[in-house]
This record gives structure tokens, C-alpha cells and sequence, in this order.
């Protein structure tokens, strides 16, 4: 069945002509875990094992975003019948750095999955971009790579509600998106 699943997946061409990418996220321990993202690796995918868990307990987490087109997105995936994901994300400009967590929303015992992205989206070109350097009108930029982090993400484990980000690393502390206390930029209530 699955194989089946995966061969039409794998041999159904798209509006461009091209199969989908399936990615594969990488399993990652709740340990104190960091990832980086530079410009020669411009992406990290990855997932938790399963909890049972309720509201009273959260993923705790930490990021850093240093450079433009870079980005984090939190999933919190409910895994029981009629289950869903709830996304956090955080974008460059507006979110540099801060301490923040992901939180379950049934108050019984129930099964949860935390999935994160951290990556750089590729530039994007305009339409005559390409004609234009074969016509000699613009000339190609060599692109510089390098190993510095654009990106960062720490993942410090499962904790008491009460007592996330107060590790007294200084760091901002955002809220989250599942119990309504996450903030909104300059006009938060954290940011006043």
C-alpha cells in the first residue's frame, strides 16, 4: 500500500514537469540539542518522538535568526483521531532572537509531535533576470559561502509550564501561539 503511495508520488509529474520532493525529517533528542543553518547548509528539518503530554507540560526552545530570508516555523501535531498541527512562526526583521515554547492544548493525557524548520529561502530573481546575464547586461555575482551561522535553535526539552525560559540565560521571552500570550512585534505586551 505504502509503496504503491510513494511510486505515484514519485512518477506524478507537476505543472513544471518535475515529481514533488518528499523531505524526510532528521529525529532529534530533547537534551540542550543546537542546530545551526549557514549558507552552505541553508536548512535544518527535524522532529521529536512522540509524548503523551497535556497542557501542563512544554516544549521549551530557543532561537536566533541573523540575517534577512531567514525564518522558524514551530509545529505542535496533535497525533490521536482528528488531530492538527498548530504553527509558530518567526521571521528575521521581526523576531531576531528570543526564548519561547510549544504547547499542548488538550488538559488530558493525549499523543504529540513537535516538528521544526529552520532555513534561508534562495533569493528571489526577477523573471528576465537569467536573459539578461546571457545578453551581458548584468554581470554574475560570485557567491560568496561561508560557515557562518545565519541561524540558530536550541531545544532544551520537555518542562513545567511555570518554568520556561527561566533558565537565566537572559534571553526575551515570547509566549506561544497555542495559549494566546504569543507576541505580535513592537505592539506586543512582552515588547512594551
Amino acid at each position: 500500500m505504502w509503496v504503491l503511495l510513494i511510486l505515484m508520488l514519485i512518477a506524478t509529474p507537476t505543472i513544471h514537469g518535475r515529481a514533488p520532493v518528499v523531505e524526510i525529517p532528521e529525529f532529534t533528542d530533547l537534551n540542550g540539542s543546537q542546530y545551526n543553518i549557514t549558507t552552505l547548509m541553508p536548512q535544518v528539518f527535524l522532529h521529536t518522538g512522540e509524548f503523551l503530554i497535556n497542557s501542563s507540560m512544554c516544549l521549551h526552545y530557543s532561537f536566533k535568526l541573523l540575517e534577512t530570508r531567514v525564518k522558524l516555523l514551530s509545529h505542535t501535531c496533535q497525533l490521536s483521531t482528528g488531530g492538527y498541527c498548530v504553527l509558530d512562526k518567526f521571521t528575521y526583521p521581526k523576531d531576531t532572537e528570543g526564548c519561547t515554547y510549544l504547547r499542548p492544548w488538550k488538559h488530558h493525557d493525549d499523543r504529540f509531535k513537535f516538528y521544526f524548520i529552520l532555513e534561508r529561502r534562495p533569493r528571489k530573481l526577477g523573471a528576465y533576470y537569467h536573459q539578461r546575464v546571457r545578453e551581458g547586461k548584468r554581470k554574475r555575482h560570485v557567491v560568496r559561502r561561508s560557515t557562518k551561522v545565519i541561524g540558530q535553535l536550541n531545544l532544551y526539552g520537555l518542562v513545567d509550564c511555570k518554568n520556561v525560559c527561566n533558565l537565566g540565560l537572559g534571553e526575551k521571552k515570547l509566549g506561544s501561539y497555542s495559549d494566546g500570550t504569543f507576541h505580535s512585534g513592537r505592539a506586543s505586551r512582552y515588547n512594551k
